[in-house]
């Protein structure tokens, strides 16, 4: 009976441990998606070098991540980009090298811009099948002098600079004036 009772209660543990849940605190990512599919649910899209990597205070993104961008896909248009994810794998954040290169599909919130591991950003060199989808990206130099070349930033307004630019704009009507008159006299 006693020998019984042990298997009983041996039995039982075996049971309890086998069907007790656990906790899991993993990433989980659904399925993976298609380089058209990222490409439509991603506000940007760009290769880029790791220049510095900087853990926030941040409880729900806490690594920032800069990068050199060198070829845009979608959405930007400088040649620095702070990248946000979660600090470790468990959380679904990227693990940036400093250094390397990566081709980099995020979304902007409350502006910042984020990637997750169930993203489709890789190391570049890992990354050649959506590079082939995605074709020729721009060029972040071309972007960036297409888009300003016809447009002088507001920063350079600044009030010495409009009383300045009014007083060289008076004296050269002057000048202008007393050559006509020279001219005319003449």
């Amino acid at each position: 009976m006693m020998r019984f009772g042990f298997l009983f209660v041996m039995l039982m543990l075996v049971v309890t441990t086998w069907l007790a849940p656990t906790k899991s605190f993993a990433c989980n990512c659904l399925m993976s998606k298609t380089v058209q599919e990222e490409v439509a649910n991603s506000d940007v899209i760009f290769s880029g070098k790791v220049k510095t990597i900087q853990i926030e205070d941040s409880a729900t993104l806490p690594v920032s991540v800069v990068f050199q961008v060198d070829e845009v896909w979608k959405g930007i248009a400088e040649s620095k980009k702070d990248i946000y994810t979660a600090k470790d794998s468990a959380d679904c954040g990227v693990s940036f090298t400093k250094g390397n290169e990566y081709l980099v599909y995020g979304n902007e919130n409350q502006d910042q811009v984020t990637t997750t591991l169930c993203r489709r950003t890789a190391l570049l060199s890992k990354a050649q099948e959506d590079i082939m989808e995605l074709g020729e990206g721009e060029k972040v130099e071309e972007r960036l002098l297409s888009s300003t070349v016809f447009s002088v930033p507001m920063a350079w307004f600044t009030e010495d600079l409009l009383f300045s630019a009014t007083v060289l704009s008076v004296v050269a009507a002057a000048l202008f004036s007393l050559w006509s008159c020279a001219r005319v006299k003449k």
